[in-house]
């Protein structure tokens, strides 16, 4: 079996624990600042996800409710947002893909600032703007914090 991703990222440690039991993996243990709160989120898993494992492979789960803003300065919308939402925090809007332009001259958007200054301590879950150095919207597929 393969551990996915979209079984813990993101999720509470009780949301991760009960989709990862759903999936059929017996062994699951948390770790971290957060494990018993509840307004925790999984920011880590070991092994990674997408490793292959047995059912009974222990699958620990790194588990906070408070991170550290990471620094998505300079990166494009893409990274910047996966970068954010692997350190348990929501990115606004939340960029799932990117497509460039046709047009000669354009370049892709890259992040000016953020929010929350990176480096400062951030309640896991806090939603984070992000300014880009031009428009997302249009050749950007977004989807707001719910995932819709």
């Amino acid at each position: 079996m393969q551990i996915p991703l979209e079984l813990t990222t993101n999720h509470s440690e009780q949301q991760a624990r009960s989709k990862l039991a759903a999936a059929g993996f017996t062994n699951v243990s948390a770790v971290g600042n957060g494990v018993g709160f509840e307004n925790n989120r999984v920011i880590g898993v070991s092994p990674a996800p997408g490793a292959w494992v047995t059912p009974d492979t222990l699958i620990e789960l790194t588990v906070a409710d408070e991170v550290i803003m990471p620094n998505v300065i300079g990166m494009g919308p893409v990274e910047a947002s996966s970068v954010i939402t692997l350190s348990g925090l929501i990115p606004s809007p939340r960029v799932d893909g990117w497509e460039l332009s046709d047009r000669a001259g354009w370049d892709t958007p890259t992040v000016l600032s953020t929010s929350i200054q990176p480096g400062e301590s951030v309640p896991v879950g806090t939603t984070i703007r992000v300014e880009y150095s031009g428009p997302v919207e249009g050749t950007a597929h977004t989807v707001d914090s719910e995932g819709n």
